[in-house]
């Protein structure tokens, strides 16, 4: 039924994709490492390189304590909160904060202010620091000093991190037992992410 609908909608092209990429539509490739691009994503295909971000574009926050992911520090990256409710925020960023290291938090991007305030006065003193909500993950932490810990909840990105940071200390907290915890369990797990369990 979905590939008649797609084909209705979109032409006759239109067939389900399963990988991100691999659309018909798509001529030209734009990445910043051109060679990591798989094959199936580049083959026939335009590829054109564009720079990686200038070091300067995170110098704001450089210098914020806990976003600099030193030794003890975790950052912790939150789904949108509606899916998780705030009471479940709260606990994750406990539990992060349960030991001697500093918590930073990775917001959504299109987190609810009022959200990110009822959170954030919530939180325990901790919570030393908190990125640009604008800012993917991917790249905070792939420009981020190594020897802290990044820990995610049902995150798109965290798989991603922890594909380009094969050797930093990555995990995910997942609260539910139910049917959509055990799919994010099956998910991470199925990248190789081990979930999250707190530190003695």
């Amino acid at each position: 039924m979905n590939r008649i609908i797609g084909k209705f909608l979109f032409g006759l092209w239109w067939k389900p994709q399963n990988k991100i990429g691999l659309n018909p539509k798509i001529k030209i490739a734009y990445a910043s490492r051109p060679d990591n691009l798989r094959e199936d994503v580049s083959v026939h295909k335009e590829v054109r390189c564009i720079p990686l971000l200038d070091s300067k574009f995170f110098s704001e926050f450089e210098n914020v304590p806990g976003l600099s992911l030193v030794s003890g520090s975790v950052l912790c990256i939150l789904p949108l909160i509606s899916s998780i409710g705030v009471e479940v925020a709260l606990e994750f960023i406990r539990e992060l904060s349960s030991g001697e290291g500093k918590v930073a938090i990775k917001f959504h991007p299109r987190e609810l202010e009022s959200n990110i305030s009822e959170v954030l006065d919530g939180s325990l003193s901790k919570v030393v620091g908190v990125a640009p909500k604008n800012l993917p993950a991917e790249l905070l932490c792939i420009n981020a000093k190594e020897g802290g810990a990044v820990v995610g909840c049902r995150s798109s990105a965290l798989h991603i991190v922890a594909t380009l940071m094969p050797t930093a200390d990555i995990s995910f907290y997942e609260p539910s037992n139910l049917q959509v915890g055990v799919r994010w369990r099956n998910f991470y797990k199925s990248m190789g992410v081990a979930e999250y369990s707190a530190r003695e």
